[in-house]
């Protein structure tokens, strides 16, 4: 399995997969985010190509009305395991977690700031990344 270089999470969902053409991979749930808010790679500073940025803008409008929708990434969650949920009712992906922690620190959708629990709920996220 290979690791995503947004969040470091293993990406376990091969459809989750999104290759860069500097030869790292990202699951396709941290391509919003990572364009958003970065615009390139972590691992080897490379800027995004054009065509990477071109191919994450065909993701963005991806739909699937029958999973929840991540507020970080606007994706769906369609592996039931990576959902993560606010104290506030909002949910996003594990790995989003990790990196909306990182970045922002509230709701998207409600503008709640997150609880003390939330906090935790997403250390022990990145402890169990750091475990294996």
């Amino acid at each position: 399995m290979t690791a995503c270089m947004a969040c470091r999470f293993e990406i376990d969902v091969p459809h989750q997969q999104f290759p860069l053409e500097c030869g790292h991979f990202l699951h396709k749930t941290c391509t919003n985010p990572l364009k958003r808010d970065y615009n390139m790679c972590f691992l080897c500073s490379h800027k995004l190509s054009l065509n990477d940025r071109l191919k994450i803008r065909q993701l963005e409008y991806f739909d699937d009305p029958t999973h929840a929708t991540c507020f970080y990434c606007h994706f769906p969650i369609d592996v039931p395991h990576q959902q993560f949920y606010l104290q506030c009712g909002h949910v996003m992906h594990f790995m989003c977690a990790v990196m909306w922690k990182r970045n922002y620190g509230q709701c998207f959708e409600c503008g709640k700031k997150p609880t003390a629990k939330d906090i935790d709920n997403v250390a022990n996220i990145e402890l169990l990344k750091t475990a294996k």
